[in-house]
């Protein structure tokens, strides 16, 4: 078997890449009678555009589906692309005020962005089979560059368009409806990108069976994601056609008001069924009644606890009549959440079948199999398609630097050659563990100048290697997890340490700071000759760092209240006074 890395969704098994211009003269004679069918909005954080500049920048891109199939209204497609990849269309930034957070947003920037390549999406249809034919989706993907200056509260992102199909059953007033895509950026010091969306739009649905689709996404930095069904963002403006950002956005943002008898919980009306997994984006759907309707995935990323960013996918569903098929399914048990320590393999199976005997064919979907985004890259070893069952094996020899808290995620589906093509889909989660190794430092943060033998110790982590540094003195002895410490001359310390796992994989250091304080000096006071029954001031003032105490000799005769006083008579004798330092 060889391995194959996909980008395509269920029974799209052929996705041809073509230039937008000769695709769109082809198709710009067609009839009309639709728009866009679905489409996001995201950001790439590039970083400060020189040190100290405060000016942040941010690729912004905007994928766009839209419907060139017989019913299509490619003229208008044609102006929104443009014919030479020269036509932007243009996104709003809007500025978050922490001191009024939901008062509406004023423009501060206008970003344009491009056309840079477009995606041919066709239903791979067996031979003899009718159903969906005709029906195509192009994927068009925009890109632009946006500079903003520091600011404590984020940015908002709009794109509006106007309008909507016509023929959309579960909107009111589809036609007049607008189209709106969204997402935030946090404060540019919480460096920070969208999630990448995995999967592309099913160009239709099978009335009374059930569907499933990839919602999910991947985010590059991490983040945990939480994925729900949201109502789809409307326009601002009641412009037609390319609609420039307004400058207010309308807080909070206007959504599409659902047509009687459908709504947010039931998007295909009463009957219908949808589902959505908010761990992975993994959606079901199951229409009753044959049409369009829209849906809208909203993805929120959140970064210890807190909500950082947010941004909505936005899609059309074509419900149509479908000759029975049975749709492939999991062969045995699979196991859909998987766990590894950073820098090891992981390496399993899945197998699926058809009870109808059909061709299948197995497509993979995440960035964890994109070589430029990570070395090594995961693997799918698989045939190009097998009757009636396959099996596919996933392999990654994941490196420490790919470790995190949060799954990463990738999607199979398998399709068969039935009439209509049918498809399953499964969501893998595959958590990298990473080595935090030890997380803190046991010892004293304040010692005398030239003390010795001073202990720090840390966790005991199993075969790890641990490696100790220390400034402002030596290491005296080591032991594993545990060091002595000969400290020098006064100032400023400090103890680190970090450990190696028997893969390889180092911590990130901890350091513990460590205060060297001089030794304080005593001062007993000038030589006093004293008689028997006599009494004389004894001690001057001390010279140590506050905490300082004085302890006397003889201690015998002298407690701390005389000895800080007046002595009580005794014989003509030598007093001593020493003082020692706070450790």
């Amino acid at each position: 078997m060889n391995p194959r890395i996909f980008n395509s969704f269920g029974g799209m098994k052929r996705i041809a890449r073509h230039l937008v211009l000769g695709l769109l003269l082809m198709l710009a004679g067609q009839t009309k009678a639709t728009h866009l069918v679905g489409g996001n909005l995201g950001y790439t954080y590039v970083g400060e555009t020189s040190p100290g500049s405060g000016m942040y920048r941010y690729n912004v891109y905007v994928q766009f589906f839209m419907n060139c199939g017989p019913q299509s209204n490619f003229e208008t497609i044609y102006e929104l692309l443009g014919q030479d990849y020269g036509t932007p269309i243009t996104i709003g930034a809007y500025p978050q005020d922490n001191n009024n957070p939901n008062a509406d947003k004023v423009l501060f920037q206008e970003v344009e962005l491009f056309l840079t390549d477009t995606l041919l999406i066709e239903p791979d249809l067996p031979d003899g089979c009718t159903v969906g034919q005709g029906l195509c989706t192009v994927n068009g993907n925009f890109l632009g560059t946006v500079d903003l200056p520091l600011n404590f509260a984020g940015y908002h992102l709009y794109f509006q368009l106007c309008c909507r199909n016509l023929d959309i059953l579960n909107l009111n007033n589809p036609n007049g409806t607008g189209i709106g895509y969204y997402a935030f950026i946090p404060p540019p010091l919480v460096v920070n990108s969208s999630p990448v969306w995995l999967g592309i739009p099913t160009p239709f649905l099978c009335i009374n069976d059930t569907s499933t689709f990839v919602n999910s996404a991947t985010d590059p930095d991490g983040d945990q994601l939480i994925f729900s069904f949201e109502a789809p963002y409307d326009r601002i403006d009641a412009q037609g056609g390319l609609t420039p950002p307004p400058p207010i956005l309308t807080w909070t943002i206007p959504e599409c008001a659902y047509a009687p008898g459908f709504s947010l919980a039931q998007p295909f009306g009463v009957g219908g069924y949808s589902f959505i997994n908010g761990a992975t984006g993994l959606t079901q759907y199951s229409p009753t009644l044959q049409g369009n309707y829209i849906v809208s995935v909203e993805v929120k990323e959140y970064r210890n606890g807190l909500l950082i960013g947010r941004t909505r996918r936005d899609l059309q569903l074509q419900a149509i009549v479908c000759p029975p098929n049975n749709t492939p399914n999991v062969s045995g048990s699979l196991n859909l959440s998987y766990s590894v320590a950073a820098g090891d393999n992981l390496c399993f199976d899945m197998n699926f079948v058809d009870v109808d005997g059909d061709s299948l064919f197995l497509n993979a979907n995440g960035t964890i199999f994109d070589p430029l985004l990570f070395f090594p890259p995961a693997t799918i070893n698989a045939p190009d398609s097998a009757q009636a069952a396959i099996s596919a094996t996933f392999c990654w020899d994941t490196e420490c630097d790919q470790g995190q808290q949060q799954p990463y995620l990738f999607s199979v589906s398998v399709s068969d050659n039935g009439c209509p093509p049918k498809n399953v889909d499964v969501v893998f989660q595959v958590t990298v563990v990473p080595f935090t190794g030890p997380t803190a430092i046991t010892g004293p943060g304040t010692v005398c100048a030239q003390a010795t033998g001073i202990a720090y110790s840390t966790t005991n982590i199993t075969d790890a290697v641990y490696s100790w540094s220390v400034n402002g003195g030596s290491i005296a002895t080591q032991n594993g997890n545990a060091i002595t410490v000969n400290w020098g001359a006064p100032g400023a310390g400090s103890v680190s340490v970090f450990a190696t796992d028997t893969l390889g994989c180092a911590s990130a250091p901890i350091t513990i700071p460590v205060t060297i304080n001089s030794i304080p000096a005593a001062n007993a006071g000038p030589d006093q000759l004293i008689c028997t029954g006599a009494s004389a001031p004894l001690g001057g003032a001390p010279t140590g760092p506050p905490g300082s105490t004085f302890n006397w000799l003889p201690s015998a005769t002298l407690n701390d209240a005389t000895a800080r006083a007046i002595p009580p008579p005794r014989s003509t004798s030598a007093v001593r006074a020493r003082s020692s330092g706070m450790r």
